[in-house]
């Protein structure tokens, strides 16, 4: 099997064509497809038929190591160490990806959970998934347009404390009209009891298991807010 990197240019052209066509057959928006083409950074003292040469997929493979619970393995390979390691990284990252697409495959199949609010959207994972796991799926049904993207997106999984953590995630263009989540998310968690903050296209915060509906009506309102121009509600 022939890797990216040996394709020649007019290969790797009309590959990224194909590929750019195919997405765009399927509902992809131009912006979005076209992104798939950026800059590559190669890690020259890799060998060349590992994962590790590429440092994208570097940072993916650190991610997997911190979300499945693994994070010594990702600080190793940080130290430079290598050989029966690198095996078991790929195991790791194999069962990200494997839960990645198990969370997919939920939410296409529960797609009716998704609730619409004034201001936000929001969907509940309840305790079906790893507190770990929040944030990447909602990133991922977020930037795939997987969700409509015209308002911010809230969601919520239940924690092993007993406590909900909370993922949000607006477009740029939302930040454009007025919306912060990070300031919105933190004066939500603290109306609630909870602690949240964040940036202003991403936030999370953790709150008591049943303040939920409070969060959401708070936050609804404060975005509502902040897109008016009360930025500071």
């Amino acid at each position: 099997m022939r890797r990216g990197s040996d394709l020649s240019s007019d290969e790797t052209r009309k590959l990224i064509v194909e590929i750019i066509k195919y997405m765009l057959s399927h509902g992809v928006s131009s912006d979005v497809a076209e992104s798939i083409i950026g800059t590559v950074y190669t890690l020259i003292k890799e060998s060349p038929d590992s994962c590790l040469r590429d440092a994208r997929e570097f940072s993916s493979v650190l991610n997997a190591c911190g979300r499945m619970g693994f994070p010594s393995y990702g600080l190793a390979l940080c130290m430079g160490i290598r050989g029966v390691i690198v095996q078991r990284i790929s195991e790791i990252a194999g069962s990200y990806r494997k839960e990645i697409s198990r969370m997919l495959n939920w939410f296409n199949l529960n797609r009716d959970r998704l609730r619409s609010l004034k201001n936000i959207y929001f969907i509940s994972l309840e305790s079906n998934f790893d507190e770990k796991m929040l944030s990447t799926f909602i990133s991922i049904i977020y930037s795939s347009k997987m969700v409509p993207t015209d308002k911010p997106i809230v969601s919520s999984v239940l924690t092993r404390s007993g406590k909900l953590k909370i993922s949000c995630r607006a477009e740029r263009s939302l930040v454009k009209k007025g919306i912060n989540l990070g300031l919105a998310t933190r004066l939500t968690a603290e109306a609630v009891g909870g602690i949240g903050g964040g940036h202003d296209v991403a936030a999370g915060a953790e709150i008591p298991s049943d303040s939920e509906e409070q969060f959401l009506k708070i936050l609804d309102e404060v975005i509502g807010k902040q897109i008016s121009g009360g930025n500071n509600a």
